[in-house]
């Protein structure tokens, strides 16, 4: 039996897939669009839009093809995709409303990316560019079962709400200091938080003993940097008075390494460390851990007190 091609595939998903809908889905609209990811990712995004509705949810097709792929029938992978979609009602937004800016100034969030992974994604966009770095924008809608709703903020929407660009920025990275909390956590605080419950369970020992395995908080030198939700903290670093109090603690000056765009990690500057083996290291785990749209960068910074963040390799 021949293998069903992507095409095919995403054929018989849009001419069947209301088939495994209930009747309140009947007249719904169903409609395959390509929508570009961070770092330019492309994926099939699926809408099955119900009579009368202005919005739905996107479903990405690739995941799902996957599953073609390792042999799962196609009836059973269309009603998996049918009950995601019944899963994920979402209400219909006032698009007056979110035109008007006063309604939306305060829930605007700001997410950093890599300047030259993101040519595509910034083609529409509303974008600050930060050195390698770009910083653009969403109006966050409030929580969902995956995460949270957001709408990007594109130039047309800018040029509907009549402000700069740079008003825009200040107000994105003002919001995020009062929403979105930074945090700021040794790495093995963090390896204590994450990993000690676990191993606890799995082995017979104390919780004194294997903190004793881990390296004293006074004696850290690599720290994560994030936010409370861990979602986009690499955004963090915009946040002038967050990065001073890291700076208390890590030094006036000190490296950044890119973990994603979830968190990055600070360093401190000390003699024995070497910029190109980080660098090395942060191209190795960007391919071997971090999935293409969440790579950050590729490069390795210096944050300084005074001047902000620079690339040092």
């Amino acid at each position: 039996m021949n293998k069903m091609s992507f095409v095919e595939f995403k054929n018989e998903i849009v001419e069947k897939i209301l088939d495994f809908l209930p009747e309140s889905f009947n007249g719904s609209e169903v409609s395959l669009n390509v929508v570009t990811k961070p770092n330019d990712v492309s994926l099939t995004g699926l809408t099955i839009r119900k009579a009368g509705s202005r919005v739905a949810p996107t479903i990405y097709l690739e995941e799902y093809y996957s599953q073609i792929e390792s042999g799962d029938n196609i009836g059973v992978v269309m009603r998996r995709i049918a009950d995601v979609r019944m899963a994920h009602e979402i209400e219909d937004i006032d698009f007056e409303s979110f035109f008007n800016y006063e309604n939306c100034k305060d829930k605007i969030l700001p997410r950093l990316y890599g300047y030259e992974m993101n040519n595509q994604l910034i083609e529409h966009r509303a974008y600050t560019r930060i050195g390698d770095f770009i910083v653009i924008y969403s109006v966050d809608l409030g929580p969902s079962d995956e995460g949270r709703m957001s709408v990007p903020v594109d130039n047309s929407i800018l040029e509907r709400w009549n402000i700069s660009i740079e008003e825009l920025h200040n107000v994105a990275v003002k919001n995020q200091h009062n929403v979105s909390k930074g945090t700021f956590m040794g790495m093995s605080q963090m390896m204590r938080k994450i990993m000690v419950p676990e191993i606890l369970e799995d082995m017979d020992c104390e919780d004194d003993s294997l903190s004793e395995m881990l390296l004293p908080e006074e004696d850290e030198k690599m720290f994560v940097i994030s936010n409370t939700r861990g979602i986009n903290g690499a955004s963090m670093i915009l946040d002038e008075e967050f990065m001073n109090s890291v700076c208390d603690v890590v030094g006036d000056s000190f490296y950044i390494l890119p973990s994603s765009i979830h968190e990055v990690l600070a360093v401190k500057d000390e003699e024995l460390m070497d910029v190109m083996d980080m660098a090395a290291m942060v191209y190795e785990i960007n391919r071997m851990q971090v999935s293409p749209e969440e790579r950050l960068s590729d490069h390795v910074y210096r944050y300084t007190r005074d001047a902000g963040i620079t690339r040092a390799a």
